[in-house]
């Protein structure tokens, strides 16, 4: 009888368990609300913004891995455009490992 009893609580525990598993695996929705044009801009292209640093990044990845010789472009320059890209995002706490 004792053992049927840490039985019963241990299946309610494991059922807790996957409650809150359940509760982790749902998508968390947002919802923005502001008069200001300047904000709402900032909301809804700030995946536009991201992507256009992603993409100037990876513009001068390339370019310094790979075509600097072929265009006669500078490797120093172009890598420390690419450090200032990367400094700059940083301040402004922006991550290119918070999407993949």
């Amino acid at each position: 009888m004792e053992d049927k009893y840490f039985i019963d609580k241990l299946d309610a525990i494991e059922d807790k368990i996957d409650e809150i598993k359940d509760i982790k695996e749902q998508p968390t929705k947002y919802k923005i609300e502001t008069n200001d044009t300047q904000d709402f801009y900032m909301a809804f292209h700030g995946s536009d913004l991201y992507f256009t640093c992603w993409d100037l990044d990876q513009y001068l990845r390339d370019k310094i891995k790979y075509g600097a010789d072929q265009e006669n472009l500078d490797i120093d320059t172009l890598q420390h455009c690419r450090d200032k890209l990367r400094e700059l995002m940083d301040e402004h706490g922006v991550d290119f490992e918070h999407i993949s």
